[in-house]
C-alpha cells in the first residue's frame, strides 16, 4: 500500500473513530436519562460506525497496521506513526465510553432484576428447561398475594 493510502486510510479510521467515541457519549447521556428514542438512534448509529471501520480495517488483513508503516519510506514514517498514535487514542477512547456504557446497562438490568424479585415473588435467574425454553423458579409468594 502506498505512502499517501496508507495515510488517508489511517485518516478514515481516526475520523470513525472519533465519531464512535461521541455516538458511544450520547449513547451514555440516553442510557442515564432512559431516552429510549435517542438510545435506539445512537444504537444504529454505533452499529453503522462500526461496520465502517470493519471495512476500512479489512485493508489491513494480511500485514497489520504498524508493519505497513514499518515498510512505508523512511520520509513517511514520522507522521505515519503520529497519525497511528492518534488512531490508537482515538480507539482507546471510544473503548473506554463503551465500557462505561457496558456497566450503565448492566446495572440497570440487575436493579430490575431485584425489583422484580421484590415484586414477584420469584427468582428472577431464568433456567432453562429441556427443550431449551427459560422460565423463572416460583420462590415465595408475590406481594399481591401476601
Amino acid at each position: 500500500m502506498s505512502e499517501n493510502s496508507l495515510k488517508e486510510l489511517i485518516l478514515e479510521l481516526t475520523h470513525s473513530s472519533e465519531r464512535l467515541a461521541e455516538v458511544l457519549e450520547a449513547e451514555r447521556a440516553a442510557l442515564v436519562a432512559r431516552d429510549l428514542p435517542a438510545l435506539t438512534e445512537m444504537v444504529a448509529a454505533k452499529q453503522a460506525l462500526c461496520q465502517q471501520i470493519e471495512t476500512l480495517s479489512e485493508a489491513f488483513a494480511t500485514t497489520p497496521l504498524v508493519e505497513q508503516i514499518d515498510l512505508a519510506p523512511e520520509s513517511g514514517r514520522p507522521e505515519l506513526a503520529r497519525l497511528h498514535k492518534s488512531l490508537r487514542a482515538c480507539a482507546s477512547r471510544a473503548q473506554e465510553y463503551n465500557a462505561v456504557n457496558g456497566k450503565i446497562v448492566q446495572r440497570s438490568q440487575q436493579s430490575i432484576r431485584e425489583l422484580m424479585h421484590l415484586i414477584s415473588g420469584t427468582d428472577t435467574d431464568l433456567l432453562y428447561g429441556e427443550r431449551g425454553r427459560t422460565s423463572a423458579t416460583a420462590k415465595g409468594s408475590a406481594i399481591a398475594s401476601a
